[in-house]
């Protein structure tokens, strides 16, 4: 079953926002729906009503999947992809190499595909970039891995990490995490 929350409303300038508040209240509808995964394809600043709703939906065995941030290589921490508990989502291309405005740091924990894929747009199927498509792909790997009952980020972390490809350094590293995450029984490479 797949939950959708929408968060975005306009600006007043036909362009979609989202806010903290508006994030916070739909992690207590889908922690009430007990969802076993959430996917949050949304990087910003810090803020301390989205911590809070990131700690208490973490804290019900709810793992949080979220992109990494698009704001290049020497970019700070995007949130809430590096609070605590949450299993932040780089973007690669289809040689694996890192897409050139993701974010980098030590909160990066799997890189996805996420560069110059077909989605579907207002005016049909069009390309796309970035860490969000990222976690969407880690997200969908990640629900294959979670027990009844939920889990947490680490827990889940350890066991996507078994089956990734190491892109970098060995090991985690701040570009690609843990490597290039992958299906089991299938979508390998």
């Amino acid at each position: 079953e797949l939950l959708a929350a929408d968060v975005f409303a306009s600006d007043g300038r036909g362009r979609p926002r989202a806010g903290a508040l508006q994030i916070a209240t739909a992690l207590d509808w889908l922690a009430g729906e007990r969802a076993g995964i959430v996917n949050i394809s949304i990087a910003g600043p810090p803020n301390a009503v989205l911590e809070v709703a990131v700690q208490r939906t973490t804290a019900r065995g709810i793992p949080i999947i979220a992109a990494a941030g698009n704001n290049g290589a020497d970019a700070g921490p995007a949130y809430p992809a590096a609070y605590a508990g949450v299993l932040a989502a780089t973007a690669v291309d289809s040689s694996g190499s890192i897409y050139a405005k993701a974010n980098r740091g030590g909160y990066v924990a799997f890189a996805a595909p996420g560069v110059d894929l077909w989605t579907v747009g207002p005016g049909g199927a069009v390309r796309g970039s970035g860490t969000s498509y990222a976690a969407a792909f880690l997200t969908a790997v990640a629900a294959q891995n979670i027990p009844d009952g939920g889990t947490t980020a680490a827990r889940l972390a350890a066991a996507l990490s078994v089956d990734a490809r190491d892109l970098g350094a060995p090991g985690k590293d701040p570009v690609f995490g843990w490597g290039l995450v992958r299906a089991r029984g299938g979508c390998r490479d």
